[in-house]
């Protein structure tokens, strides 16, 4: 962007959309840059695919000032660079439409292939196309510098998401992997307790999983056991079921 004050809102707003909770000021800090740079579409869009994945997970509504952005951005794209324009394409074309986003992604990734395979990835695994997505994510996995250091390695949800891609294949030493290394960058992120039981539980060690049951109980209060109990037998831990 032209305003360096505008690049700086936008960066601070990439730094906190790492954490869901924390999307709600993230979504501001890029409307502020928009504010800041009316050509900075970068952040236009970044502020489009935050509004939508927030409101869904009912942490806020800005509809309205998303609908304004995204009208904008539509009057806008001839002016977007190429990588701009297949965001654009991938996320507010399709919504709504996970086919045709993942579509829309693969073509993205011919010409951007790390900077589109965490996209790449997640719309696949929500199409339980797993081997797409873990080949995705192991895509960012040997990247080195650049999209891995600065994005992917600072995004929780995306061991969270590989982890699951890889427990459905069954790659559950694999598994344990990524949800330690994620578990040890972001020791406060919740959603790691649930993802290690899940790889211990497929990796049939049944004394250490029961011990986790009991202090899941313990420490978060009642826990839904639906789950967890259908994803022993379906791994073969009847007895501990």
């Amino acid at each position: 962007p032209r305003n360096p004050e505008a690049y700086e809102e936008f960066r601070r707003g990439m730094e906190l959309q790492a954490i869901p909770e924390d999307w709600g000021e993230a979504i501001d800090h890029f409307f502020r840059a928009w504010a800041l740079d009316s050509t900075f579409y970068s952040a236009a869009l970044m502020a489009v695919i935050n509004t939508q994945a927030a409101f869904e997970r009912g942490l806020g509504d800005w509809r309205e000032e998303r609908d304004s952005v995204l009208a904008y951005l539509i009057r806008s794209e001839r002016r977007m660079t190429r990588q701009e324009r297949y965001l654009f394409n991938v996320y507010t074309q399709h919504r709504g439409d996970t086919e045709g986003a993942l579509r829309a992604a693969r073509d993205a990734s011919e010409i951007y292939p790390r900077e589109f395979a965490y996209s790449r990835g997640i719309l696949a695994l929500a199409l339980n196309r797993v081997r797409e997505a873990v080949a995705a994510f192991e895509l960012l996995e040997r990247e080195e510098g650049g999209v891995r250091e600065e994005y992917v390695r600072n995004w929780p949800l995306y061991f969270e998401k590989y982890a699951d891609a890889l427990h459905r294949l069954g790659e559950h030493e694999k598994e344990l992997e990524v949800v330690l290394e994620g578990k040890h960058r972001f020791p406060d992120y919740p959603g790691f307790v649930e993802a290690e039981l899940w790889a211990r539980i497929g990796l049939g060690q049944t004394d250490l999983v029961r011990s986790m049951i009991i202090d899941m109980r313990r420490e978060n209060g009642p826990l839904s056991l639906r789950f967890v109990v259908q994803e022993l037998i379906a791994q073969g831990m009847d007895e501990l079921a």
